[in-house]
């Protein structure tokens, strides 16, 4: 078999290792780019192109009836915006630091437009591109931590069919940048402790480049912030345990703490000098973790736990067929359950070679402390950053590369203890989990696995098929988040050349009582037929759609409801002219 030549012996030629991370860095190109435009964009990825395009969401207007061009205005390339531009919009508009918005704005230029709009597959392949030097990197930090070349291979192997890394990868955000960071930031710390065990001085090429990938890496996002925690309280622990063995070394310490120093410096002097007092504007109140009961309580970990297995295995259970959901859960339970007492054994045995022992103690370590500060966040802070699979990108990494050392275990195993369907050598138990990895790498790039939450496509399907006179699409308004999500459907209706009577209404009230009265307020002063679609209408500040709107003169339309996704709706008919109030 192809695999089991290209791996062959233990020991890699150099032409052998460049030809498999070739290969592994050509199916990933193939697994990234496949499908990538095929799936709409959401609220997230057009807050990338507006101001990655020097544009802002302040030029559609709020509260008064707009067209679909004049929503989509802000996707228009803008050839007179500038760098300076983008970092100013992004500080006083968005929360999130701007070298991927300012490399965006870069990148979109090498690329023909969709008319006059940016276009989709110039936003997407730049983290797709990413994502694909994600592999090489992870084929670096495998080889460094475990220093075996068979460990670096499976970890590029494993990276290159990682679901989750399709899923970051086809997305116009900023999280693959941030995982080459998380690649690159472990790399050091793997070198830096490597040279602390030995004893020997940290080199101050080591110490100065440290600095600049942690520097880069919180200017890409906020939250690798909590990577540099975890890799601070791995050092720590290291720390003591050198202390604890008397090998404690002043002088590389103080190197560490140069390490430290920097990293904080750059952010300080950024904070302080660049972002604004109010920054933020309280757009992550959405990850506020309210408690009503023990479900509740116990969600995040459970969706903690989740986000491990998605990262290696996701079949079809988001499909909309419910034997196939069924089926995909069974089978991955069942491979689980095969696999669980595998990697068991596995671990066990890489702890007792000297070579893994350090790599195995500084990766292991740094997930185990990412995970307790993402339920700190959650618990302690009552910020639930388990409920985005994307704020896993901080430690990621680590879970590609110890998969990476134990396949390479596994693979030189003659014989598995557990005989499950009948696999009794360490190459077919590793070839089985390759395969899963390339059917669910298949399974996201084909919108069956980390489906896309907003469906606009659908939604418009479903205005065309029962509206025949005039639309008007009205959503309450808080923040850019619904401007990105009317967004989604004009850019469908556009695509689908429905636009002609077709108009948007942003009203500015969260209290459905206004809102409802606000909307009734305009179609008072309408005298001809329109159908009124409500979208996504909040009742009394509740993230929860559950307000529903009476509008007089109108009749609603309960007729064949559809359920889609990221769209909550009320469809009014408003079939005689309403009049107008004196």
């Amino acid at each position: 078999m192809g695999v089991v030549f290209l791996f062959g012996q233990n020991r890699f030629s150099k032409n052998r290792e460049l030809i498999l991370v070739s290969i592994w860095i050509v199916l990933g190109l193939f697994l990234r780019f496949t499908q990538l435009t095929s799936k709409p964009p959401w609220t997230d990825e057009f807050a990338t192109m507006v101001f990655s395009l020097g544009n802002d969401f302040r030029s559609v207007p709020i509260n008064q009836l707009i067209s679909v061009e004049t929503l989509l205005q802000p996707l228009k390339i803008n050839p007179d915006a500038t760098i300076n531009d983008v970092i100013s919009l992004i500080v006083q508009e968005d929360n999130h630091p701007p070298l991927y918005f300012v490399l965006c704005h870069w990148w979109v230029k090498l690329f023909p437009t969709d008319g006059e709009y940016v276009s989709l597959f110039a936003m997407r392949s730049l983290p797709a591109i990413f994502g694909v030097l994600a592999i090489p990197f992870s084929y670096l930090l495998g080889k460094l931590a475990f220093r075996s070349t068979l460990a670096g291979q499976f970890s590029a192997a494993m990276m290159a069919m990682s679901p989750y890394g399709i899923y970051l990868a086809q997305e116009a955000r900023h999280y693959t940048l941030g995982v080459i960071f998380v690649i690159a930031s472990l790399c050091c710390l793997v070198i830096g402790i490597r040279f602390l065990n030995e004893r020997r001085l940290i080199p101050l090429w080591l110490v100065l480049l440290w600095i600049i990938i942690n520097s880069l890496g919180w200017l890409t996002h906020y939250f690798f912030s909590i990577t540099l925690g975890a890799e601070l309280l791995t050092l720590l622990v290291f720390l003591l345990y050198q202390i604890k063995i008397q090998k404690f070394y002043f002088n590389n310490w103080l190197r560490i703490f140069f390490v430290i120093l920097g990293t904080l410096t750059t952010a300080a002097v950024w904070f302080l000098t660049v972002v604004p007092r109010d920054y933020g504007k309280g757009m992550i109140n959405w990850l506020i973790h309210y408690v009503t009961g023990f479900l509740s309580f116990i969600s995040p970990i459970v969706q903690l736990i989740s986000g491990w297995i998605v990262m290696i295995t996701l079949l079809p259970i988001e499909s909309k067929s419910l034997i196939i959901i069924l089926l995909s859960g069974l089978i991955m339970i069942l491979f689980w359950v095969w696999l669980i007492p595998i990697l068991n054994h596995v671990f066990k045995k890489a702890w007792q070679q000297p070579s893994l022992k350090l790599g195995l103690a500084v990766l292991t370590g740094f997930f185990a402390i990412t995970n307790i500060l993402f339920l700190f966040i959650t618990y302690a802070m009552r910020l639930d950053i388990t409920k985005a699979a994307r704020y896993n990108f901080t430690y990621f990494p680590s879970v590609i590369a110890l998969m990476g050392v134990a396949l390479s275990i596994l693979w030189q195993q003659n014989k598995i203890k557990n005989n499950f369907l009948q696999i009794k050598t360490g190459k077919q138990a590793v070839i089985i989990i390759l395969l899963m990895g390339f059917l669910s790498s298949l399974t996201v790039g084909y919108n069956l696995g980390y489906r896309k939450y907003y469906l606009p496509d659908q939604l418009v399907k479903l205005i065309q098929k029962k509206s025949t006179e005039p639309v008007l699409i009205a959503t309450s308004y808080r923040n850019l988040v619904q401007t990105g999500e009317m967004m989604g459907i004009a850019r469908e209706l556009k695509n689908a050349s429905f636009t002609k009577n077709v108009s948007f209404y942003l009203i500015p009230d969260d209290s459905l009582t206004k809102l409802q009265k606000n909307l009734q307020g305009l179609l008072d002063k309408i005298s001809f037929p329109v159908d009124v679609w409500a979208i996504n209408t909040r009742d009394d500040f509740r993230e929860n759609f559950n307000g529903k709107l009476q509008l007089q003169g109108c009749e609603e339309n309960l007729e064949n409801q559809t359920y889609i996704n990221g769209y909550v709706y009320q469809h009014f008919q408003c079939p005689k002219p309403l009049p107008i109030k004196s």
